[in-house]
């Protein structure tokens, strides 16, 4: 691959990184922390060269604020390349904030001279005002470095033949652009920047570099025209005035980057204005201008069924089209319309030498085969198949390109009348694609070989291929997508252990996914005997089964309610279990209120008997698990009417005891603490448990007296003579806590506790 076609691939890779939201982080640390300066500038490129429908109709900053701090800190790296676009890419914000933070940096005399220096870069190549009088502020800096490097942007900004002295800005440019409003002032560049390039054109003098900037600063302004406009006529004929009778032909392929924009908006919206703005576009299919015709293409696919009528003068356009990139947009406007007469064209630009057109024509292929209404005739699509067949086959064909076809495959073997064909044509070279080196094209051949063999395909995805074990999480994800679709209860185990190895979290979620699919509708004994092989698993990957055990729970209660359908109580008991095994593990106890209350309505011995063993389970010595078990008896046992017997009910009321004691004293360690707080969701806890232990002064009442009230507690629930040599932890010996209420003593203990229900 050339320098210049991996630096094509890259720069692309970074746009698609950056349309997408979740790899913003992984850029955003590229960005901060990498020490690879070409990968910070493949970045910065993608963000100075964002296109118009990236742009919101509002004309606000859409890029992330994440993004603004590290792009500043590229703006003053050593590499010069790297400071150059990382200023294009900031000059592309143009935020207020950026502008400010710009402004504020030249400003800055405490600044190194390189540091300021590209600050104006940045402002330089940003439109508005603002950052013009950012620069003219500057002809009055100490440096003369400074002074100069601001006449020279301002003479670029304002097209004067000379670097603008701090006279000339003050006297004759600062008056005029503060009387100007946005717009205006944005109109009165245009015209100046037209000017200008107009002159660069005619002399031969400006390099290529400065025309580029030139056109790309007349972009940014006419994008910023048009998203400050809300009232859609007024932008209807803003864009007439650009598209129509205009010379300049970069205005007119900005003002249909604004078109794309709008189209997608207003056909989202149902806006009326598209009608109008169809009738604006449609004249320039057969412009003389082959970026026009490829621009327009775009728009009407963008405004989707509202512009279905023009395919007929698309498809004579196409019939005609030389431009590679204007036939590749009218081919995928053409396959978004469905339009069946394209297809004869599209099998003819198969053979197209252009990579861009010959993926249009397979996508638009595929794409008419699978549809069901208009329909293909059959000799139609036999020719399709061979032909995409014949195109997969020839020498050097690019991955992208080789891509397409495999989905253009995949779209027909979807379809039940063509797979003898598809069969015939595409088995062996889906298997070849297989064992590609490239993902992409490895993950689009299981989903075509899994649509053409259906359950036939697993065994050779699995097994003969070794595709779970694949390096590519797509291809995994695909491969278990085919299971999903196409496998039965004997993959089960298959996809638990790839659960188990699996560190792609997309795919861990289709596997769990997949899963469930292949066990619905399963019986109760099924579910519950998968519940306990996942739950006797390693400890280690206990964790990665908790999802499916809930669900697989959910399914056994559900049955329950279903009409017709009976659980053994002994499953339902189960699966309770187990549910509360893993909310006792993940500290979830208001959840385990909820599940032990439904385990009461069962079986309440059982039920009591179950809480008290978790409750013995959980140290009290542990301030977290301390409230787990306070909570627990507080939302479980504290609303019961009635025991099984009185020694359970004694049972519990000691326990309560336990719990409110250790809840008191660890608020008097908190008090004893110079800074010490104590904790409010304690303090409410206790009163849950005993009724009597209410009226807590406020957290901010002097500490003498929150302290009192706590042993007053204390005292309310152990009536006894507080000696000298009391500790808190005497009040939790086995004395103080009677096993079993049989004496005189114990009815004391416990009479305060009965009366809390």
């Amino acid at each position: 691959m050339s320098d210049q076609a991996e630096a094509s691939v890259r720069l692309n890779q970074a746009r698609a990184l950056l349309s997408d939201s979740q790899a913003h982080p992984k850029l955003i640390e590229i960005l901060n922390k990498n020490n690879n300066t070409s990968a910070k500038i493949f970045i910065c490129r993608a963000i100075a060269s964002r296109s118009g429908e990236i742009l919101p109709l509002n004309g606000s900053q859409v890029l992330p604020e994440s993004f603004i701090d590290p792009l500043f800190k590229t703006l003053f790296s050593e590499n010069t390349e790297l400071s150059s676009w990382s200023a294009q890419a900031i000059a592309s914000c143009q935020s207020h904030p950026v502008v400010e933070r710009l402004r504020l940096l030249v400003a800055d005399e405490t600044q190194s001279l390189a540091y300021r220096s590209a600050g104006i870069s940045a402002l330089e190549l940003m439109t508005g005002k603002e950052p013009v009088l950012a620069l003219g502020a500057l002809l009055n800096d100490k440096d003369s470095q400074i002074q100069n490097r601001a006449a020279l942007s301002l003479a670029s900004i304002l097209g004067a033949s000379k670097p603008v002295t701090a006279e000339q800005f003050t006297n004759q440019y600062q008056p005029q652009i503060q009387k100007m409003d946005d717009t205006s002032y944005l109109r009165w560049q245009l015209v100046l920047k037209q000017k200008q390039l107009l002159k660069m054109q005619q002399t031969l003098q400006a390099s290529d570099t400065e025309i580029k900037n030139l056109r790309k600063w007349q972009q940014q302004a006419i994008l910023a025209d048009f998203n400050r406009l809300t009232d859609s006529p007024a932008k209807l004929e803003l864009l007439k005035k650009y598209l129509i009778d205009q010379p300049d032909e970069s205005l007119r392929i900005s003002a249909l980057l604004c078109a794309n924009t709008w189209c997608k908006a207003a056909n989202m919206q149902s806006d009326p204005i598209v009608q109008p703005l169809l009738e604006l576009l449609t004249g320039f299919i057969v412009d003389a201008n082959p970026k026009v015709r490829e621009l327009t293409a775009t728009a009407l696919g963008l405004l989707a069924e509202n512009a279905i009528l023009t395919a007929p003068a698309l498809l004579i356009q196409l019939t005609k089209e030389e431009n590679p990139q204007t036939q590749a947009a009218m081919l995928e406007t053409l396959g978004i319309f469905s339009h069946v007469p394209a297809a004869e064209q599209a099998l003819k630009l198969l053979d197209s030498p252009e990579p861009d057109v010959v993926v249009q024509a397979a996508r638009m292929l595929g794409k008419l085969c699978a549809a069901q209404s208009p329909p293909l005739q059959e000799g139609m699509v036999l020719q399709i198949t061979q032909a995409l067949a014949g195109s997969y086959q020839k020498p050097n064909v690019a991955v992208k390109v080789r891509q397409s076809l495999v989905e253009a495959m995949r779209k027909i073997s979807s379809q039940e009348k063509y797979k003898k064909s598809a069969s015939q044509y595409f088995n062996d070279l889906l298997h070849q694609a297989l064992q590609d080196k490239e993902p992409a094209l490895r993950s689009s051949a299981v989903y075509a070989i899994a649509n053409l063999l259906g359950p036939q395909s697993l065994a050779i995805l699995i097994e003969q291929n070794k595709l779970l074990d694949d390096s590519d999480a797509a291809v995994r994800f695909a491969v278990i997508e085919a299971i999903r679709n196409y496998g039965g209860k004997d993959l089960l185990p298959v996809l638990i252990q790839q659960l188990t190895k699996e560190t792609n979290t997309s795919a861990m979620d289709t596997i769990q996914d997949a899963f469930l699919h292949i066990l619905d509708n399963s019986k109760p004994e099924e579910y519950y005997q998968w519940i306990i092989d996942l739950q006797n698993a390693n400890e280690k990957v206990q964790p990665l089964h908790e999802r499916l055990i809930l669900v697989m729970l959910e399914k056994i209660r559900q049955l329950k309610n279903n009409e017709g359908q009976t659980v053994d109580p002994k499953y339902e008991m189960e699966a309770l279990s187990q549910l509360i095994r893993i909310y006792v593990r993940k500290g979830q106890y208001d959840t385990l209120i909820q599940t032990y209350t439904a385990m009461l309505a069962l079986d309440q011995a059982a039920g009591l008997a179950h809480l008290m063993q978790t409750c013995d389970q959980l140290d009290l010595n542990d301030d977290v698990q301390l409230m787990g078990v306070g909570t627990l008896l507080a939302g479980v046992i504290v609303p019961i009417q009635q025991f099984p017997s009185p020694e359970s009910k004694s049972q519990w009321d000691q326990r309560r005891l336990q719990v409110a004691l250790r809840l008191i004293e660890s608020q008097e360690k908190l008090l004893s603490l110079e800074t010490g707080k104590e904790n409010p969701q304690a303090i409410k806890l206790l009163s849950q448990l005993h009724k009597q232990l209410k009226d807590y002064p406020t957290l901010d009442a002097p500490i003498n007296q929150r302290r009192a009230k706590l042993q007053e507690f204390r005292t309310i629930l152990v009536p006894v003579p507080v000696t000298s040599d009391f500790r808190p932890m005497d009040s939790l010996r086995p004395e103080y806590i009677p096993r079993r209420a049989s004496n005189e003593d114990s009815i004391v203990l416990t009479m305060g506790m009965a009366s809390s229900n």
